[in-house]
């Protein structure tokens, strides 16, 4: 989880966030369940179906 917690925090600082704001907001994000998200580019292909997957992909 810990690995997580610093891929998030360090593309957080990229983006211009501080350190630790950064850190804080992103041991938030990984303690969440459930992330909502808009994706563009989803008619595209199969992507609805891995969508549809992906919604019930447990990481428990």
């Amino acid at each position: 989880m810990k690995s997580k917690v610093m891929t998030i925090a360090n593309h957080l600082v990229k983006q211009g966030m501080g350190r630790s704001a950064a850190m804080v907001r992103a041991w938030i994000t990984v303690k969440l369940r459930n992330i909502q998200t808009r994706t563009a580019g989803v008619m595209w292909g199969n992507r609805q179906m891995l969508l549809s997957r992906l919604a019930r992909y447990s990481a428990d």
